[in-house]
């Protein structure tokens, strides 16, 4: 079998050639301008010595050069590695040495770290810089753009592939102890697209769309009424015999049975990629995803699914920079009009901050049908804010993790009905709650959550003994604290390991980040267990404060005071000019542990 990655592009070229595969800012670049130049760039690497199986690490931010480079790594049967472009030298040396990559590609903007790190890079045989600000490249580094000018744009030598070889490695945040390497393989991306897929239609159909969102798939469509044929369909979802049978969960269980069998064959396929391309020949289908690098395996699938879907999602959308800005994504999401747009929880509140303080009408909001969240949990609060702002769309919220490809459950929440916090909604893969002896727990009483399916990563790259700790008896023992509640969703409640013992009593330190930052001054917070002699460990607030604000620890404690319980109010509240974070905007509880964990 040819490489997978040429087989999705070759689908998308026949159907879709002049369709705007990503855009970067103003700047874009069609299917079949995408092609040529990854061709190029992969017969570069080929003529260089990457051969199937060999490492390349990756160090860009959300950029055309990103997708460029990782689908030539990969149709040469090469493993891509994305790395985060934050990192100092010592965190690059890592990584790099870690994954044993042969090549190393990456921008200027990182040329201070790179530098730093290339004497202790011993198993990295090339570097290719893409420079975009024209200074001098070091001796020995190649140019990015010069390959691919200087070299052929047919199909690079043909490598066979099959499902259950690797994809990509992408690393963990690191947030205890160093990353581990995260292999997943071609099969690992396909079951999760089908689960998640073939999942969506009946839980959509519970949910009874919203008209609006509905009509919105029927403007500007080429098909003749296409108006009144959606507003069939919705009349017929909306009957009540209709949404009692869809609404049965046995129901749904089969019928996502049924497409996903459908999909399992047809996924990839050139039927698949027809329909696809004859649906973007009538729509402008883009989708906007901005507070997550593609480094991180919350936004890196997508990578995949758009080829792999023939196009099918449209136009990727980067907004031009390498920061997030949230006046930046509003501005482009106002020009090009997403039908998708989506952001880590941190990154909604930023947006969100951003639109209440402007005008009402700066920006057209009206394209956006689906807002998506995703990387961590939204609170029901959160949600409500986000659909105040885009009250004709629904929210499409995501969870999992690395380890599983990543996705293991979602959930739609709409305007019209109750927002459950701290749901996930109901797995996509098998999944159990059980206790410290591995007994299932009843419905209601928190426990680890565990998952089986076929998404199941790979292993922990070179690391057999921690890769043993987490895969049991081919249940993944995903770390995360929850219960399953009455109508069959995941509530999450915590990590097993940031669980804080206070007395007698447990506090889930996420429940009492949710309340703070509830506070009109407050702008992150992290909470941590701090030794005490009295109750083994007390509860402990850090707080970062929205630029301009001011509060005391008596103002904050009164906030609290009518809103948790006497034990989870923290006993010690300290305020930082700003928290560290993860890539994705979550706050490294970690390192907030080491600088303010001691009494």
């Amino acid at each position: 079998m040819r490489p997978f990655v040429s087989t999705w592009i070759g689908n998308c070229l026949r159907y879709s050639p002049e369709m705007t595969a990503f855009k970067y800012g103003h700047r874009g670049i069609t299917w079949r301008e995408l092609d040529q130049r990854v061709n190029s760039l992969a017969n570069a690497l080929w003529k260089l010595g990457v051969r199937k199986g060999d490492k390349v690490t990756l160090m860009f931010h959300n950029c055309i050069e990103f997708v460029e480079a990782n689908y030539a790594v990969q149709k040469l049967g090469a493993v891509p590695v994305p790395i985060n472009y934050h990192f100092v030298p010592r965190e690059i040396i890592y990584q790099v040495e870690n994954s044993d990559s042969v090549a190393y590609i990456f921008e200027d903007l990182w040329m201070d770290a790179v530098a730093g790190a290339v004497p202790d890079l011993e198993k990295v045989e090339h570097y290719i810089c893409c420079r975009r600000g024209g200074g001098d490249l070091p001796e020995g580094t190649l140019d990015y753009q010069e390959l691919i000018e200087e070299s052929p744009s047919s199909e690079p030598p043909e490598v066979e592939m099959e499902w259950d070889e690797p994809a990509v490695i992408i690393y963990t945040g690191g947030t205890t102890g160093y990353p581990k390497g995260v292999v997943l393989s071609y099969g690992n991306h396909k079951a999760m697209f089908v689960s998640q897929i073939a999942a969506t239609p009946a839980v959509l159909a519970e949910l009874r769309l919203p008209l609006e969102i509905i009509r919105k798939m029927g403007r500007g469509s080429r098909i003749p009424k296409m108006d009144a044929i959606l507003m069939t369909i919705v009349k017929i979802i909306e009957s009540k015999p209709v949404v009692n049978f869809l609404s049965n969960h046995k129901i749904q269980r089969i019928l996502a049975g049924i497409l996903k069998k459908a999909y399992s064959k047809h996924l990839g396929s050139p039927a698949q990629a027809r329909l696809s391309g004859r649906l973007n020949s009538r729509h402008k289908v883009a989708f906007l995803w901005t507070s997550f690098q593609l480094f991180h395996d919350a936004f890196y699938p997508l990578l995949l699914m758009n080829p792999i879907t023939g196009g099918l999602m449209g136009t990727m959308l980067f907004p031009d920079s390498a920061s997030f800005h949230p006046d930046k994504v509003m501005d482009m999401l106002h020009r090009e009009r997403p039908w998708l747009f989506g952001n880590s929880p941190t990154g909604w509140k930023m947006i969100l901050d951003h639109l209440e303080n402007v005008e009402p009408d700066r920006y057209d909001k009206g394209s956006v049908a689906i807002c998506a969240t995703g990387g961590g949990l939204s609170p029901a609060s959160l949600k409500e804010r986000i659909l105040n702002q885009f009250p004709n769309a629904i929210i499409w919220d995501i969870f999992g993790q690395t380890e599983m490809t990543p996705a293991t459950s979602f959930r739609f929440d709409t305007a019209r009905m109750d927002r459950k916090n701290r749901s996930v909604g109901r797995p996509i893969v098998e999944a159990r709650i059980v206790d410290e002896s591995d007994v299932d727990v009843k419905k209601g009483q928190v426990g680890e959550i565990i998952y089986r399916g076929e998404s199941i990563m790979q292993g922990y790259y070179k690391d057999d003994g921690k890769t043993g700790e987490v895969i049991k008896d081919g249940w993944f023992y995903s770390g995360d604290l929850g219960y399953f509640d009455e109508s069959g969703e995941i509530r999450v409640m915590e990590r097993k390991s940031e669980c804080i013992n206070t007395g007698a009593e447990k506090v889930f330190p996420t429940e009492v980040e949710e309340i703070l930052e509830r506070h009109a001054a407050v702008q992150r917070a992290c909470v941590i267990g701090v030794p005490d002699e009295k109750w083994g460990n007390s509860v402990r607030a850090v707080i970062q404060l929205k630029s301009g604000k001011t509060v005391s620890e008596e103002e904050i404690l009164e906030w609290c005071s009518d809103k948790l319980v006497r034990f989870k109010i923290p006993k010690s509240i300290f305020f930082a000019e700003e928290l560290p974070t993860t890539p994705v905007g979550k706050v490294l509880r970690s390192e907030v542990r080491k600088a303010y964990g001691v009494i």
